[in-house]
Parts: structure tokens; sequence; C-alpha cells
């Protein structure tokens, strides 16, 4: 038999674990314990923490519906003081500009913008924002301002629209002043050749020939002196486009409440319009008169080397003669082929 050395009540004594049952009062050992018993005691215990988990968490979701109740409450009533506010603030900046509440459709854009912030709101938020910020009122304003330029501006086009300048100086505008000069200019020519004729210095071959060259000066001389005049209209349509540029601006400038008259910027336009027709003659005669479109010398000399010198006089251009009536056609031959000097 084994035994153990063991102290009990500060006294040694001998302790043979085979013989428990000597040292328990009753003189025997106790029962194991039973296992159904035990799970209906775990049981037991766990359905009461169950139940006291369960109570608190419906105490708590009791008070946060009581916190939200009051939370959703303290938001509501802000918001509608903010949006009492904000309906005030956008009367307030409409009377600002001298303008009603019906003003370009303002006051009714601005309250359904107000709507529509509301309709976000987050009624059960922690804390309280207001979605009625005061950009709210410049965007609705900046929009309507926007769409007011826009049918300025259409209105507008619709008098200085692309190309507009070209239709007040069309490429033909300055045609008949072209064509003053011109005439006056080959006037002059032919008439310098018809003396050149009477002097015999042309036969009637070189003066045929001096009669194409003129011709054909003219054709040249007409294509020099609409580029010319080109030059002179482009200047104008330029005034032009810049002047509505500035009707333009004016436009983007404008503000809701403005006193704005679009006439006035069309009647800036037709002002200047009437301004360069008064002086476009003017204009034609300082641009292109000074410059010589028939250069009689140069056609004279070409058609006497071309025709031969004839000192014998010669029916100029025109129908007139400056030949002695006793003159053949026979001598005016006999000139043309020999010469006489």
């Amino acid at each position: 038999m084994n035994l153990f050395d063991i102290r009990i009540n500060n006294k040694k004594q001998l302790f043979n674990p085979f013989a428990l049952h000597t040292y328990y009062k009753g003189g025997s050992v106790p029962p194991p314990p039973d296992p159904m018993k035990e799970a209906e005691a775990r049981m037991m215990e766990e359905r009461e923490r169950a139940r006291l988990a369960a109570e608190a968490e419906a105490r708590a979701a009791e008070k946060a519906k009581i916190e939200r109740g009051e939370r959703i409450s303290n938001n509501r009533a802000r918001l509608n003081t903010a949006r009492q506010n904000a309906d005030a603030y956008g009367l307030q900046r409409l009377q600002s500009r001298g303008l009603n509440a019906d003003s370009y459709g303002l006051n009714a854009a601005y309250r359904s913008a107000l709507d529509r912030a509301a309709n976000n709101f987050q009624e059960d938020a922690q804390s309280f924002s207001d979605p009625f910020s005061q950009s709210l009122f410049d965007d609705v304003f900046n929009t309507a301002q926007s769409q007011e330029r826009r049918k300025l501006r259409n209105q507008f086009s619709e008098f200085a629209g692309d190309g507009f300048e070209n239709s007040m100086f069309a490429d033909t505008s300055d045609d008949r002043f072209i064509d003053a000069i011109l005439n006056d200019q080959f006037a002059e020519a032919q008439d310098t050749v018809n003396r050149a004729a009477a002097r015999g210095t042309l036969n009637p071959g070189s003066l045929s020939y001096a009669q194409q060259e003129l011709n054909r000066a003219r054709t040249s001389g007409r294509a020099r002196a609409e580029d010319m005049g080109l030059g002179v209209l482009q200047g104008y349509r330029n005034q032009l486009t810049n002047e509505a540029k500035r009707g333009n601006a004016r436009i983007d400038q404008y503000e809701l409440g403005d006193q704005f008259n679009i006439d006035n910027l069309k009647g800036n336009i037709t002002g200047l319009q009437s301004r360069l027709n008064n002086r476009l003659e003017g204009d034609i005669y300082n641009a292109i008169s000074g410059t010589s479109f028939f250069d009689t010398d140069k056609i004279i000399g070409k058609s006497a080397n071309r025709g031969g010198i004839s000192n014998g006089t010669n029916a100029p251009l025109g129908g007139s003669s400056f030949s002695s009536p006793t003159q053949t056609n026979d001598d005016l031959t006999r000139r043309q082929n020999t010469g006489t000097f």
C-alpha cells in the first residue's frame, strides 16, 4: 500500500488514497455528478444569459428610437427655420437688384431649387447641416441671366450675324466709282492715241493695234482697280465686325435688371454703315485715282513699232478725221508702206 505524507490541521498524518472513506463524514465517497442535470443547468444558465442580453438590446433600441425621434424633430424644426431664412434671402437679393418675385421666373425657380435641397436633406443626421446655401440663389440667378443673354445675342445675331458685313458692303459696292475712274482714264488714253494718229505717229494698222492694247489695259486695269477697291471695302467690313463685337461684349455684360435696348446696338451698326457709305466714293477715289491704268507712251511706242511709222494723217478712233479733204486711201496706203520724211 502506498502512503502519502500530508498535513491536515498542521498535523502530520499518513494518508491512504485507497481508504478515503475513512476520512469523510458519513464514512462514504459522494456520488459522481449527474450529466443530465449538469446539461440542464448549463441550458438554464444560457437561457438566462440570452434573456438578459435581449432585455439590454431592447432597452438600447428603445433608447435609440427615442433619441432618433428627438433628433428628427429637432432637425425638422431647424430645417423649417433655415427654409424661412433662405426664402427671405432670395427676396432680399431680388429687391437689391430692383426685381420683384415674378421677374424672369426667378422666385419660382429659386423655390424649386430649395424644394430639391429639402428633399435631399437627411432628417436623422447626427448633426444638422443647413442645405440651403446661398449658392442656390446664385445658381438660379446665373442660369436665368445666361438665358436672357442668349435671347439678346440671338436677336442681335439676326441683324449682325456671321457675314452681315459682306451684305452691307458687297464686292460690287464700289463698281460705279471704279467704272467712273476707268472711263475717265480710258477716255484720256483714247484721246492721246488719237492725237498720236493725227500727228502721223500711228498708221491705220498700228492704230488698230493700239486700240487692242487700250482694251487689254482696260481689262487688266479693272482687275487691279477692283483689288484696290476691295481693300477699302474690307476696311469698312472690319469696322462693322468690330462694332458687332462691341455689341456682343455689351450683351455679355448684361445683368438681370439692367436697362437694355437691343435696338441701340443695331443703331450703332446702321449709323456706322451710313457714315461709311457717305465716304465710300472719296475713299475709292483716293485709293485708285492716283494709279494710271493706261501707259499711253508704252502703248503708242509698241503699236508704232509693230505697224511702222507714218508721217501722214490718219483717221482717229471714234470716227472723226484729221486728214486733208483731198487725201485718198491710196495716199494713206502709200505713206504706210514707204513713209514720208
